[in-house]
């Protein structure tokens, strides 16, 4: 009987140390307007991050609650690498192509995706360096855009026919 029972307790812990990783690195939330400082370190995941590259990156990877047609903007800062930012829908690993991405749209070394679901859900931010050997600190950050401005409704020019209207500076659009 103390024979099985321990057997039955090397099992059991046996299985705790497995599954150790996947408990400690559950994956966070990212909330808007609340930065989160990251680390891009050995021992991260890593892999290969999209159907082009073959070279594997370390990567951290965030998960969000989005509705559709809501104006999201996900900002990655660093001053330790070049940062790269890509979202996919989460629970559609069959497809390693991103939904959108982006590398330096926040001014080069920063990454700015500016993203508008179709659908609502849970997305998965996935964050990395450029180059396969990136590491360091990092910053990351969701905000919602401002509605897109309602455009104006056209009006029809008959040829020969008078038109009066009036031009005026427009806004820079987000």
């Amino acid at each position: 009987m103390s024979s099985i029972r321990t057997r039955l307790a090397c099992a059991s812990a046996l299985a705790l140390v497995m599954a150790a990783p996947s408990i400690a690195q559950e994956t966070p939330w990212l909330m808007p307007d609340r930065p989160v400082s990251g680390m891009l370190e050995e021992g991260d995941a890593h892999g290969q991050v999209g159907s082009w590259s073959e070279e594997a990156h370390l990567y951290d990877d965030y998960l969000i609650r989005a509705a559709p047609t809501q104006r999201l903007e996900i900002s990655v800062t660093s001053d330790d690498f070049d940062s790269y930012v890509s979202i996919y829908r989460e629970g559609e690993h069959s497809d390693p192509t991103p939904l959108a991405s982006d590398d330096d749209g926040g001014g080069y070394p920063h990454a700015l995706l500016r993203f508008t679901p179709e659908t609502a859900g849970t997305y998965r931010v996935r964050v990395r360096g450029f180059s396969p050997e990136a590491t360091g600190a990092y910053q990351v950050s969701l905000a919602e855009r401002a509605a897109a401005p309602v455009e104006p409704t056209p009006t029809r020019i008959r040829p020969r026919g008078d038109v009066q209207g009036a031009l005026t500076r427009a806004r820079t659009r987000n």
